[in-house]
């Protein structure tokens, strides 16, 4: 998918083993760093965050500085530290509830075969629900 998008190249921390192979089997360039060494590989053009809650924090800034995109998956507590600073910034972030909300619908037609489906209804119960908890 990122190939498609004309993605030279993939940095990933390194929990994420064997990302460089699975990584080049599309055509990916991937770098393999620890943690502690993201903010040295910025500027990026999109940031994706998977950590969990306020995992991110420490990188929020530099990553807003850097004028990046951000996809961050947390959808509780939302904004993170992380998304608000990008936002502060003017910049562009997708949260984890609309990913997950999306991720859904696909979900549901793939296993309904119907492609109609009721994507306000869900969108209005996660946000309830996101509501409740907070």
């Amino acid at each position: 998918m990122l190939a498609r998008f004309e993605a030279a190249g993939l940095l990933v921390r390194e929990r994420a083993a064997g990302a460089a192979e699975v990584g080049e089997r599309f055509g990916l360039a991937v770098r393999v760093v620890t943690l502690d060494r993201v903010t040295a590989h910025l500027p990026a053009e999109l940031v994706v965050s998977t950590l969990p809650g306020r995992a991110a924090d420490a990188f929020a800034e530099p990553v807003a500085a850097s004028g990046a995109a951000l996809f961050d998956v947390v959808y509780a507590p939302w904004p993170t530290a992380l998304a608000a600073a990008v936002q502060r910034a003017g910049g562009t972030v997708v949260g984890g509830f609309a990913m997950l909300l999306h991720q859904a619908v696909r979900q549901v037609a793939l296993m309904t075969g119907r492609e109609d489906v009721p994507v306000a209804a869900m969108r209005a119960a996660g946000e309830a629900e996101l509501a409740r908890r907070a």
